[in-house]
């Protein structure tokens, strides 16, 4: 049935042959983007992305920025890493981290104490590394943006969170600490 509405434009004018390739090519596009939502569906679920990384995902490269990764934060925070052990949850490795804030930038928060998450970690033998998931050790300082999904105990350390002593990091927090100094103007 398709190849016959491709034989009947083609008798017809060229600015109707126009018409249907522009429909065809957003049947196309309509469908591509299915087959892409399909599939950040099921690995949404085989990774466990949440909707908020899955919202990250789908943002163009040239609007992330300093302000973007801090306004899609829940809070923003500098300290240190006191703390820190893996564990097995739905089969996927977590590592929980205890951090002691030196200065919260964003939603400061009643404690100064907050338990962290990201995933990877070792325990005993088995090793999980996932990329774009943060991991420190004990001593570490750390600019942490965080995210908590409703019902958890823990925040989820975000892919933008490094380690304070990185230059590209220390970039980073100059630029939020001049954009709040600006904004509190």
């Amino acid at each position: 049935m398709y190849f016959i509405s491709i034989q009947a434009v083609q008798n017809i004018k060229i600015k109707e042959t126009i018409t249907f390739l522009v429909v065809d090519r957003i049947f196309i596009t309509s469908s591509t983007i299915f087959v892409l939502l399909y599939l950040l569906g099921v690995n949404s679920v085989i990774f466990n992305i949440t909707s908020r990384d899955a919202r990250a995902l789908l943002e163009l490269p040239n609007t992330l920025n300093a302000k973007g990764i801090y306004d899609s934060a829940d809070v923003v925070a500098t300290g240190r890493i006191s703390n820190s052990s893996a564990t097995i949850n739905d089969s996927k490795i977590w590592t929980y981290m205890k951090f002691q804030v030196e200065e919260y930038l964003k939603n400061p928060q009643i404690s100064r104490n907050l338990t962290i998450k990201s995933m990877g970690g070792t325990v005993g033998n088995i090793s999980s590394v996932v990329e774009d998931s943060p991991l420190f050790k004990e001593g570490d300082r750390v600019l942490l943006f965080l995210n908590k999904e409703p019902g958890d105990v823990a925040y989820r350390v975000s892919p933008y969170s490094d380690l304070l002593n990185n230059p590209s990091t220390s970039e980073l927090l100059n630029e939020l600490t001049t954009d709040s100094a600006n904004t509190q103007k």
